[in-house]
């Protein structure tokens, strides 16, 4: 090892060790209270109870709670993705097209829900469809897929950009000289697209898909300043109609039950499953080969 590269591990190691640091005690925090049984009754005087939250979760009253919520998690984070990611490829490829007129213009205003504060342009969508015609959305955010159409049509206003400025930027890195080979071979437009587009693009887009998954799945900012995950079911320790699993957990640790431990146990549980949703998406789509390798 050089001088120079001894000098750069350097500067990065006090980052490294403040970063490990604090993920480490954060996460051990997490899984010791997920063993106790700090709750109702027992605030702040909790007391070591093993996997007990662990075994009511899978065997107790908070299973059906868990799959519809987990469900509903799953079937958002599909949409978002799906739906951002379908609208982002095709406005990438209409401005790839160096025929089109006025393509600065139409990229900047394009990018604009994504280089605005995410705060202010979701308080703006809540207070429009806040409003009354917002009741043909299903019945707006007083009925359970009222509030759950609303939420998902917001993260894809929201989240559309990035992903066809990635696609945009994937698009640009395939050499003109391939289309030109396809054409002289006799490729129709369709082909090209199967054939050429989507082969070199998939080295860009899967990691950021894989990536944006696991962001939509914890969307905490969304929900709940849209609909604070309402709307409520009138039970203490129950979701609400547009909750996922994030706001459920801060419901249940945060809201009028104070179930802190049960709150950390779930946690715990939505760590695995996503590790293992990531692991098998990595697997399958070999999207770091090219890392390893």
């Amino acid at each position: 090892m050089k001088i120079g590269e001894k000098s750069a591990y350097l500067f990065i190691l006090p980052a490294v060790i403040g970063m490990s640091f604090a993920i480490l005690a954060i996460s051990t925090y997490n899984i010791y209270i997920s063993l106790t049984n700090w709750g109702p009754g027992h605030d702040p005087h909790y007391e070591f109870v093993g996997l007990q939250n662990y075994a009511e979760i899978v065997k107790g009253g908070y299973t059906r709670y868990f799959l519809g919520v987990f469900s509903w998690n799953l079937l958002f984070a599909a949409l978002s993705v799906g739906i951002a990611f379908s609208i982002g490829l095709v406005l990438a490829i209409i401005l790839n097209n160096p025929k089109l007129k006025g393509r600065a213009i139409y990229r900047t205003l394009l990018i604009i829900p994504w280089a605005l504060p995410s705060t202010i342009t979701i308080m703006a969508w809540r207070g429009l469809l806040g409003t009354s015609w917002s009741l043909y959305l299903k019945g707006g955010f007083q009925s359970v897929w009222g509030a759950r159409m609303i939420i998902l049509l917001v993260n894809v206003w929201t989240a559309f950009p990035f992903m066809m400025c990635a696609c945009l930027g994937g698009l640009q890195s395939i050499p003109p000289s391939v289309y030109e080979a396809a054409a002289i071979d006799g490729a129709s437009k369709i082909r090209k697209f199967w054939k050429i587009t989507l082969p070199l693009l998939k080295s860009v887009i899967v990691p950021i898909l894989i990536f944006t998954f696991a962001f939509h799945f914890n969307n905490f900012t969304v929900v709940w300043m849209l609909s604070e995950g309402g709307p409520p079911t009138g039970v203490t320790n129950a979701p609400g109609g547009s909750d996922i699993m994030i706001t459920y957990f801060y419901r249940l640790a945060f809201g009028e039950g104070h179930f802190y431990a049960i709150a950390a146990a779930f946690s715990v549980i939505l760590f695995f499953i996503l590790a293992g949703l990531t692991f098998i998406n990595l697997k399958i789509t070999g999207a770091t080969k090219e890392v390893v390798r």
